[in-house]
């Protein structure tokens, strides 16, 4: 199992042995973190997983905060985005103008 904290301080992501990646948010209170999730019940924000990826070992943020990289056992070193539904890319002529 590996944990690593964001650049932000205000999350932190986890690879496990079951093949998944799961992100948490937390809070501060009185100088101490909180977790925020389902009445604080570890919840994770986000899950990934494919059928492909094996144990993972090692996560880590990116310095802009926007990409995770993760290792597992099948050798692979994979690059997933930090805020799954935020799309990547240009804007098509739709979006901008809304």
């Amino acid at each position: 199992t590996s944990v690593s904290w964001s650049p932000t301080g205000m999350e932190f992501v986890t690879g496990s042995y079951d093949k998944t990646i799961r992100m948490f948010s937390v809070r501060k209170e009185g100088g101490t973190a909180a977790h925020v999730g389902s009445n604080s019940t570890g919840v994770s924000r986000d899950v990934y997983h494919t059928k492909r990826m094996q144990r993972v070992f090692c996560v880590g943020y990116t310095l802009d905060h926007k990409y995770l990289l993760s290792g597992s056992d099948d050798t692979n070193i994979r690059l997933w985005k930090a805020r799954s539904s935020e799309k990547i890319g240009q804007l098509s002529v739709c979006e901008e103008t809304s």
